[in-house]
């Protein structure tokens, strides 16, 4: 395991505690502040669409590294980077032979008959493999050990399909051809699994052991946020029998988890999520980004209540407080916003520390 920063041993204790359900005297805390001492480089290669960079080795070297050099890493943040492209969204979409575009952010292109596709085995030698494993490889030797490198992200299997079929059309496939959706995902989420193990192995041999969600939380070990985004269209009943069977696949191969609450709406389903394999946390994530913590407090002490830990990005460091206070630091990790200067935020770790 590679050595990232000065207080790592400490900062991973906290990591565990907070899957388990406990702390070490405080929540746990991801604190990122800007790097004073760096001027970000400019990329001085060739003009190129997003979709191209995607898949650019030297670009997407380039932008680690330079991310990696702007930013303090404190409290629990642990350095690390992966292969960013399609907005996080279009991974398995891609190794079902989909395809993406960009506007403001990544969108899967819809595309007729997709209930027809066929999933297949996951084939390490296809060429959008290749050519991620060409990017990691520039990646790698360009950081070397200044940070965890970690496999690409995924969206589950409905929630990908939902975007290639379009969700309205998806809707009415489950009420019309339910065994051919469930067929379909089914072998998605296998493709989901092979893919991740590839990576995480691919990764693991030139020794990055640690993988990391979108989210930024670092663990030892196959790690990933599930999620279910297409889950705000369907009734609980409906989540059980479409979303739920994934969700155990996934949660049983990993071996930490997080759910990706998207939305509120999604808490009528939390009894489902409790139950998930090996699931111990939830990440709060409302659909609209101006929620104040005592307006969903109910909702955090219930999380809690379940036995589940609880991740929660917070809009500024008085909201922090505030939840901390409420709900006290065992199974709490909250995502701080991004500080101008390291001493801003060791100020404001030094303040969330003194809460009892």
């Amino acid at each position: 395991m590679l050595t990232l920063k000065t207080n790592e041993t400490e900062a991973r204790e906290r990591l565990n505690a907070f899957w388990y359900g406990k702390s070490l005297g405080r929540p746990a805390l991801l604190v990122n502040a800007k790097n004073q001492e760096y001027t970000p480089t400019k990329w001085i290669g060739k003009n190129m669409p997003q979709k191209e960079k995607d898949f650019n080795p030297e670009w997407q070297a380039w932008r680690c590294l330079n991310d990696l050099n702007s930013t303090k890493y404190l409290a629990e943040s642990i350095p690390s980077v992966s292969v960013d492209f399609g907005s996080w969204l279009v991974m398995l979409a891609l190794l079902v032979g989909a395809d993406y575009e960009y506007d403001d952010s990544a969108w899967i292109v819809p595309q007729d008959n997709a209930l027809d596709i066929v999933a297949g085995k996951f084939d390490p030698s296809c060429e959008i493999i290749k050519k991620l494993e060409s990017c990691y490889l520039k990646v790698i030797e360009t950081i070397g050990n200044k940070a965890a490198i970690c496999s690409p992200v995924m969206l589950d299997a409905i929630t990908t399909l939902s975007m290639i079929h379009t969700p309205d059309k998806l809707c009415f496939s489950l009420i019309e051809e339910p065994e051919k959706v469930k067929k379909l995902t089914n072998d998605m989420t296998t493709l989901y699994m092979d893919c991740y193990e590839h990576f995480y192995r691919f990764l693991g041999e030139k020794g990055y052991t640690d993988s990391a969600t979108w989210l930024k939380i670092i663990s030892n070990g196959r790690t990933e946020a599930v999620q279910c985004d297409f889950g705000v269209m369907l009734s609980p009943e409906m989540f059980e029998e479409f979303a739920m069977p994934d969700l155990r696949r996934l949660t049983s191969y990993f071996e930490n988890s997080i759910y990706h609450l998207d939305g509120i709406e999604q808490m009528r389903f939390i009894e489902q999520i409790a139950s998930l394999p090996k699931l111990t946390a939830i990440q709060w994530n409302p659909a609209d980004w101006n929620w104040k913590p005592d307006e969903h407090m109910q909702y955090f002490k219930r999380i809690r209540e379940m036995g589940l830990s609880l991740f929660i990005m917070c809009k500024n460091v008085d909201y922090a407080v505030y939840i901390t206070e409420q709900l006290g630091s065992d199974g709490l990790m909250l995502r701080l916003p991004y500080f101008e200067s390291e001493a801003e935020a060791v100020a404001t770790i030094a303040r969330i520390e003194k809460i009892k």
